[in-house]
């Protein structure tokens, strides 16, 4: 089978120095691209396919590279673009990128940086850049099963935000070449794009698809990671992010992002802090007790989240305390040292939800027969304490 390589365009700082090989590219006239990119980009990989493995995949990384450059809209600054095997999905990967998965916790839609240094200066507009996926469209029109151009549309398509396309691209390339790693995680990317940034239950059975045909995808691991993050479910976080840490040895920027990742999610866990993030921020005090009724139901070992969240926001927890039931009652605090993100913490919103729950299962998403309180909706920084009071089965 042909390998299907997915490209990704970066936009961090950091990475910049893993790219000189990839940027000492000479102009190309904006008329001349517009006219024959895409034609020549599908030519050049069917001319490939006869190479050897290794060849075949350099050329077709570079041939699709090429492609994707051209739609990065931006006016003084060339594309900065680096085959996805030989990267993880840094821009998320780096403290301080918010979990807005989706967030940019996963955000597929790449962002562009024209602030980066460049060797070479390409020019585009929105007009040329239309001009040119209008002819990738045309070439699916033409023939609809054409792999290498659902491919390019369907990372063309979330590098632009055109989510609602991306996520035909990749059913329609699902149909035609199922149990493909690739394209797995690109839909469950379009998926969570497509459900206000959520981790939903589709996008996950992808991720963990993509995991079962091959437990080191990267990306795929990276989604799980946040997506287990997003539900509060830091030590399934954690492990993934260590098997990603694994696999980044040899790239320092990304292997110091994921150890500090790492270190916050267990400052967390412990209710501790790892960093000096929290600073003089807002401190939320919750008191947290379990209905005599209801002691019956449950044992002293089972797991308690206190969770807050953007009332008007990502899903992601802004801040999350794990403890158990014989620890109740309790007087907990909900600040910055117990996010897992460093953009997504509780100085970041004004209007707040906090709640508390029995998990039976030890996750933090809610599954039936787990017991919460009634959320409560807070602005500010409230001067009292916080009452929660555990009492509601969850059907």
């Amino acid at each position: 089978m042909i390998p299907i390589l997915v490209i990704l365009l970066l936009f961090v700082v950091a990475i910049v120095a893993i790219l000189p090989a990839l940027l000492n590219r000479s102009r190309i006239s904006r008329d001349e691209r517009e006219k024959s990119n895409t034609d020549i980009a599908l030519e050049r990989i069917q001319e490939v396919g006869d190479m050897d493995n290794e060849d075949r995949i350099e050329a077709e990384d570079e041939i699709k590279n090429n492609l994707l450059e051209d739609t990065r809209i931006t006016e003084t600054t060339a594309s900065k673009i680096i085959p996805f095997r030989h990267s993880l999905w840094i821009p998320v990967f780096l403290i301080g990128v918010s979990v807005g998965l989706y967030f940019q916790i996963g955000n597929p839609g790449l962002m562009f940086d024209a602030s980066l240094p460049s060797q070479t200066e390409v020019v585009h507009t929105p007009e040329s850049i239309e001009v040119m996926i209008r002819r990738l469209e045309e070439k699916i029109e033409e023939d609809p099963d054409n792999l290498e151009a659902l491919q390019i549309a369907g990372q063309v398509y979330l590098t632009i935000g055109d989510s609602v396309k991306a996520e035909a691209a990749y059913r329609r390339l699902n149909d035609l070449l199922p149990g493909n790693p690739d394209h797995l995680t690109g839909l469950a990317n379009a998926v969570i794009l497509n459900n206000n940034d959520t981790y939903t239950p589709e996008a996950e059975s992808f991720v963990k698809q993509a995991l079962t045909i091959d437990p080191q995808h990267q990306n795929a691991l990276w989604i799980s990671a946040l997506g287990a993050s997003s539900r509060g479910e830091i030590e399934s976080s954690i492990e993934q992010l260590e098997a990603l840490l694994t696999m980044v040895q040899n790239e320092e920027e990304v292997r110091q992002s994921l150890l500090t990742m790492i270190e916050q999610q267990r400052a967390m866990l412990n209710g501790e802090s790892g960093t000096d993030q929290a600073g003089e921020g807002k401190t939320l005090i919750v008191e947290v007790v379990l209905d005599e009724r209801l002691s019956g139901m449950v044992s002293s070992t089972d797991t308690v989240f206190v969770i807050a969240r953007a009332a008007n926001g990502p899903p992601a927890p802004l801040a999350v305390r794990k403890l158990v039931v014989g620890d109740l009652p309790i007087t907990v605090s909900l600040s910055n040292v117990h996010s897992m993100i460093e953009t997504m913490t509780v100085d970041d919103f004004e209007d707040i939800v906090i709640q508390a729950r029995i998990s039976k299962s030890g996750t933090a998403q809610s599954n039936p027969g787990d017991i919460a309180s009634k959320p409560i909706l807070i602005s500010g920084d409230p001067e009292n304490p916080l009452s929660l009071t555990i009492n509601d089965i969850l059907e």
